[in-house]
């Protein structure tokens, strides 16, 4: 294991390089590569980003951004991950990595995550003390199903889920719904 970190420009210089199609994510100080899912994976991204701007009057939410997690002593990167959907204010849209505690945070999982690697970014991001985190997949019949989770107690607790044509609905002080196959195709 590299026992110090990346810097910003490295990590996009690296980014470029890959080229479309791929994301990079640094893990314990190493650059990981991961292939982008296809366009469901994309287009759920994109629309429930386009939802959380609308419902959320004044965040920005960016499918996908750049986040700094974790840093060495001189101030690189030890990790730094690439979430589907991270909501904020205008430091996602103004600075090239997204460095804080967002509002919230958004994964639409896809066949290739490994059981490792998503309970691995749920635990950072719960350690990076996001409040929301929102979990998204396609079911085997192509519905696509969310799951709301806030942290409470340094816990992820499930405060509301729906598949296909249910709605999820999350009251409170950032109301949010949504009839999770609308983020797919129109009903």
């Amino acid at each position: 294991m590299r026992k110090y970190g990346v810097s910003v420009e490295e990590w996009l210089a690296a980014c470029e390089a890959a080229g479309p199609g791929v994301r990079v994510e640094i893990v314990d100080g190493e650059f990981v590569m991961h292939r982008v899912g296809g366009n469901p994976h994309h287009f759920v991204s994109y629309r429930l980003a386009e939802e959380l701007m609308r419902q959320w009057p004044g965040v920005i939410a960016s499918p996908p951004a750049q986040w700094a997690l974790e840093f060495a002593e001189d101030g690189e990167m030890i990790t730094s991950r690439v979430p589907d959907v991270l909501v904020d204010g205008e430091s996602l849209v103004n600075d090239p990595v997204f460095v804080g505690v967002p509002h919230a945070v958004a994964e639409v999982w896809s066949p290739t995550n490994t059981v490792k690697e998503m309970n691995r970014k749920r635990s950072e991001y719960r350690e990076a003390g996001a409040p929301v985190f929102i979990e998204a997949f396609l079911t085997d019949t192509l519905d696509v199903h969310l799951e709301w989770l806030v942290l409470k107690d340094d816990r992820w607790v499930h405060v509301a889920a729906a598949s296909g044509t249910g709605e999820l609905r999350v009251e409170g002080e950032r109301p949010f719904s949504v009839v999770p196959n609308a983020l797919l195709r129109p009903l």
